[in-house]
């Protein structure tokens, strides 16, 4: 499947919930954990745990256009996330990166006027707050093989979206997650030399 998402930041996070409820379904809640693996290649894969789930191995070729993740996304789910672990290691991958999610969860129908002439798509709203980073709404609709008028509708529906939420275009964080975490990560290095 291709997965066409995009993100934002909130900043009311009660007011887009608000928003959500009003327009979608509210599917639940959940904790996603996730632990990044890199190889020397620079091959990324994610071992993800989430609440009454098993856990799942992913694995993304990834494209960012004007805000807009296209994925060409494959996973399955392993026995145990620790064994899973264990593999990567012995198979010369190394642990990147942790994130924790907290998300609650809204799916909504097609919004055919979301796509023009086209008949819209349904898509999976998240409302997460990440460890460290805050709030953001991942809107996200997964297509089957879709072709360039296609993934132009869906990027469209994911525009009507977002407002919907209330949501300025402006908000649209265009780097991933990863990026932001480093970022935060990151603190200033201190001088050798002696003042």
């Amino acid at each position: 499947m291709t997965e066409i998402e995009l993100k934002a930041h909130v900043r009311d996070p009660s007011g887009t919930e608000e928003r959500l409820r009003s327009f979608c379904t509210f599917r639940g809640e959940t904790v996603k954990k996730d632990e990044y693996w890199k190889n020397p290649a620079g091959k990324t894969v994610r071992i993800r745990e989430e609440t009454g789930k098993p856990p799942v191995l992913t694995w993304k070729v990834k494209t960012l256009n004007g805000g807009v993740e296209v994925n060409d996304e494959k996973e399955f789910s392993v026995s145990s996330g620790s064994l899973c672990s264990e593999f990567l290691k012995e198979a010369g991958f190394s642990p990147s990166l942790r994130k924790e999610k907290r998300t609650k969860t809204y799916t909504c129908g097609a919004f055919p006027e979301a796509a023009g002439a086209g008949k819209g798509f349904p898509a999976s709203l998240e409302l997460s707050e990440i460890a460290g980073l805050g709030f953001f709404l991942e809107i996200e609709i997964m297509l089957d093989k879709p072709d360039g008028e296609t993934e132009k509708e869906a990027r469209q529906t994911l525009g009507v979206l977002l407002a919907r939420a209330g949501i300025p275009e402006s908000e649209i964080e265009e780097r991933y997650y990863s990026e932001l975490l480093a970022l935060k990560d990151a603190s200033p290095r201190k001088s050798s030399v002696a003042k």
